[in-house]
C-alpha cells in the first residue's frame, strides 16, 4: 500500500502493475492467516460458524473501506481539480460518469495534464491514509494474545494393527 502511495501522473503501467501485484500476494497470504487464526480459537463444533463470520466481517469491512475510501477520494479530487484548474474551467469540465479515459484524452494537452495531477494526487491521499489504516491494524495485531495451534481435528488416523501370532510364534 506504501508503493502505490507513490504513484504519480509519470508512473509507467509496470510499475503500478507490480505495486498493485505486491499489494494483492500480500493480502492473499494475510487472508489465509487470518482465517486460520480464527478457526483455530474456536471449538471444532464452531468452525463453521467462525469460517462464516470471519468472511461475512471481510465483506462488511470491504463495503465500508470502499465507502470511506471513496469519500475520501471524490473530496481530494475536488479539491486537487479546483488547485489546478480555474472555475471556469471546471465548470467545461464533464461531471459524474461521463468522465472516460478517454474524455480525458480528448482533453487539451494543458487542461489534460491539470486532470491527470489531480487524479493522481488524490489517489497517493487515498493510499497513504490505507497504509496507516493497514500500519494501524498491523500494530494491534503485535498485542493480540498468542495460541499455539493444536492438532488437526479431522479423522483420526488409524492405529497400526499389531501382527497376528500364530502357533508358531508360541511354541
Amino acid at each position: 500500500m506504501g508503493l502505490l502511495s507513490t504513484l504519480t501522473a509519470d508512473t509507467t503501467y509496470l510499475a503500478s502493475g507490480v505495486y498493485a501485484f505486491l499489494l494483492g500476494v500480500g493480502l492473499g497470504l494475510v487472508m489465509q492467516v487470518f482465517t486460520l487464526t480464527v478457526q483455530n480459537t474456536v471449538p471444532p463444533h464452531d468452525l463453521g460458524a467462525a469460517t462464516a463470520t470471519v468472511i461475512f466481517a471481510r465483506q462488511v469491512g470491504g463495503s465500508f473501506g470502499l465507502s470511506l475510501f471513496g469519500a475520501l477520494f471524490n473530496n481530494r479530487l475536488g479539491d486537487e481539480l479546483a488547485a489546478h484548474l480555474s472555475p471556469d474551467v471546471l465548470r467545461r469540465l464533464p461531471t459524474g460518469t461521463s468522465i472516460t479515459p478517454d474524455a480525458i484524452k480528448r482533453l487539451p494537452p494543458a487542461l489534460r495534464h491539470g486532470v491527470v495531477e489531480s487524479y493522481g494526487h488524490a489517489l497517493t491521499t487515498v493510499f497513504l491514509v490505507a497504509a496507516l489504516v493497514l500500519a494501524a491494524g498491523f500494530l494491534i495485531a503485535l498485542f493480540l494474545k498468542q495460541v499455539p495451534l493444536r492438532v488437526p481435528s479431522g479423522p483420526r488416523q488409524a492405529q497400526p494393527t499389531p501382527p497376528l501370532k500364530t502357533k508358531a510364534d508360541a511354541q
